[in-house]
Formats: structure tokens, C-alpha cells, sequence
């Protein structure tokens, strides 16, 4: 499987390639998940801004889980520009909703800058 490829695959493979890929993903979307959560509790909740990032935060963290995993199991290589009906489910339903944390940092960011500073 793809879990042997770190231990006995040529690490210019292919193979290699999509598990590193596939794992570095995760735990970069995990910390990166993790760490923004735990701001959660100093946001007003009632405000658009946190709600909507909140949402594409999740959303995104998501598709950043599922993704690379769908391209491991059923593609086997990385995707970057799709030629199938798959890889194309894979880049446009997933790696590009996968980019919406980007968003949800940049609303936490402006929120907690706007918020007044607690004594």
C-alpha cells in the first residue's frame, strides 16, 4: 500500500511522491486547524466574520483531508490539472475548496484586529 512507500519506494517515485504529498497535507491542515481554533473562544460569535470564518475553515479542513486521500486510493499520482472525470472531481471539488481556510485566517485576523483589547 501506500503506507510502505516511505520505507522501501525510490523517493523520486511517484508513489513517493503522493504519500508524502498526502501526509504533509494532513498534519499541515491539522496544526493549521488546531491553532486557529483555539482563538475561537476570544471571537464574538454573533458577528458575520466569525461565522463565515468558521464555516470555510471547516469546510476547507475538510476538503484538505479528503482530497489527497481520494487521489492516493483511486488516482495514484499527484493531480494538479485534471485529464479525467475523477481527477477533476478530485482538483475542483476538493483542492480548490481546500484553499478556503486561507479565507477563514484572513476574517480571524481582521476580527481579533478590530476587536478592542481586553485589560
Amino acid at each position: 500500500g501506500f503506507s510502505s512507500a516511505a520505507a522501501v519506494a525510490d523517493t523520486s517515485s511517484e508513489r513517493y511522491s503522493v504519500w508524502k504529498f498526502v501526509h504533509l497535507e494532513g498534519i499541515i491542515n491539522g496544526i493549521l486547524v488546531l491553532a486557529t481554533a483555539g482563538i475561537w473562544h476570544t471571537l464574538r460569535e454573533e458577528q458575520t466574520a466569525v461565522k463565515v470564518g468558521r464555516w470555510t475553515l471547516l469546510v476547507g479542513a475538510y476538503c484538505n483531508a479528503i482530497g489527497p486521500w481520494l487521489t492516493a486510493l483511486f488516482i495514484g499520482h499527484r493531480v494538479i490539472q485534471p485529464h479525467t472525470p475523477l481527477e477533476a472531481f478530485v482538483v475542483y471539488g476538493f483542492y480548490i475548496p481546500g484553499t478556503l481556510p486561507l479565507i477563514s485566517f484572513a476574517l480571524f485576523a481582521w476580527v481579533l484586529a478590530r476587536s478592542p483589547a481586553k485589560a
